[in-house]
């Protein structure tokens, strides 16, 4: 191995380390996101164009996205934003909270879907 990719291999597996640590905290904060939308059931309400236009601008991606696929998982929604999924299992869950989306979990998999 070439001096500077020892250099370099220290920092990068310490960013990594950090990015793990990152993606574990973000599954918590979803996780307890998620139990406070089981607590609190909303009536699912149709999303169309215009209400995708007033939502904030990272939900709008997700919004688009789900829509499409109709129904999804987290790890399908992140496929196809290119964000992480923790990232996404966040987002999706502040549009369940919003009433756009609806969580429906199958054993440990959870699937969110839109009104149509």
């Amino acid at each position: 191995m070439s001096e500077t990719l020892r250099t370099l291999k220290e920092p990068l597996e310490k960013i990594v380390s950090l990015l793990d640590g990152i993606d574990k905290k973000l599954d918590l904060i979803s996780a307890s996101v998620s139990k406070n939308a089981e607590q609190t059931p909303q009536e699912i309400r149709p999303i169309d164009v215009h209400e995708v236009l007033n939502l904030q601008g990272h939900l709008q991606k997700t919004a688009l996205t789900l829509m499409g696929l109709e129904k999804a998982t987290a790890d399908q929604v992140s496929s196809k934003t290119g964000r992480g999924r923790a990232v996404e299992s966040l987002y999706l869950n502040q549009l369940v909270q919003l009433g756009y989306a609806k969580k429906e979990r199958v054993g440990r998999v959870v699937h969110f879907s839109v009104a149509k």
